[in-house]
């Protein structure tokens, strides 16, 4: 056989294995999204559900359109905002201390007023990693893509506020330097709040949350842990504590729950953090809330069995 035929032949068959390739990957994608979109109308999942950010895997992470589209969503029992505070002392949905970050501008978001914030578009500055063994993959790319092209205006607190929903609103507030200003601030908007939503307040600034809760003692408190060092916090006294999936166990998990404290874990965004979320702590994983920027994909696994779980890495 003529080289020219060996390369033609070899040829033939890597484009062969590769369209294959692509077929089963695009059989399994549509196969998955059904499934997904199936479950979501039943809602059934044992774990509370949080859409981190909005739902900020198909919308501009604290949008309007993310956090509306959280609130339609059946699979979304909670909705997780970050809020700032600007230079005029108005609360928006930003999580990033600079707006170049998520901007085409430059400097803090304290820095500027509302009104210079309304020039800027806004998009998203991170996307989820993806394994490229696992089910959920082409989803991955497919929202990592949409996301690429989208933009938005920047978003207040009041705004999300006029909602008309019942559902659960965490506003994780983020602190620089204006301690004092965020607790008046929030405190007088949330009390001219007269909606029918659920208020949680989070925040890593245990300083803040301290004076929030002594200013405004009846709302729901929770810290969020990222760290080693902030598991002390354990021993304070919050309703509830957000903590990082890799610092989970399930001995902080019982503690939690003999003390009545709630559980959430972030972020759990695939198929492979649900898994080594699951494997760590088996059957506790019903009595904590997971926190993630595809919420229906975990209100999807949240419902499988351990059976149909492992065929979905087949």
């Amino acid at each position: 056989m003529s080289i020219k035929k060996i390369i033609l032949y070899s040829g033939l068959v890597t484009t062969l294995a590769v369209g294959i390739k692509l077929y089963n990957e695009n059989k399994h994608y549509h196969k998955f999204m059904k499934e997904i979109e199936r479950h979501e109308e039943d809602n059934e999942h044992s774990s509370n559900i949080v859409a981190h950010r909005g739902f900020s895997s198909l919308y501009v992470e604290n949008s309007m359109e993310s956090v509306t589209y959280a609130f339609n969503s059946c699979c979304v029992d909670e909705i997780e905002i970050d809020v700032r505070l600007t230079e005029d002392n108005e609360i928006v949905l930003f999580h990033n201390k600079y707006i170049n970050l998520n901007c085409e501008g430059t400097g803090k978001i304290e820095d500027k007023t509302l009104e210079e914030l309304e020039n800027y578009h806004y998009n998203n500055c991170s996307f989820i990693p993806v394994n490229n063994e696992s089910p959920d993959k082409k989803l991955i790319e497919k929202r990592n893509s949409i996301s690429l092209d989208e933009t938005s205006d920047i978003a207040t607190l009041d705004e999300v506020l006029a909602i008309n929903s019942d559902k659960t609103l965490i506003i994780d507030v983020k602190i620089n330097k204006n301690v004092d200003d965020m607790v008046i601030e929030l405190g007088e908007t949330l009390s001219n709040y007269n909606g029918n939503l659920n208020i949680k307040i989070q925040s890593s600034n245990n300083e803040f949350l301290e004076k929030m809760k002594r200013t405004y003692p009846n709302y729901f408190y929770q810290i969020v842990i990222s760290t080693p060092n902030d598991l002390s916090y354990l021993e304070d006294d919050y309703n509830g504590f957000v903590i990082k999936d890799y610092l989970l166990n399930n001995k902080i998990i019982n503690e939690c729950l003999e003390n009545g404290k709630s559980i959430y874990v972030w972020t759990i965004n695939t198929y492979e953090d649900y898994i080594d979320l699951k494997n760590k702590i088996n059957d506790n994983i019903e009595n904590i809330t997971i926190i993630s920027d595809n919420p229906d994909v975990m209100c999807y696994l949240n419902n499988c069995s351990d059976e149909k779980i492992k065929k979905l890495k087949k």
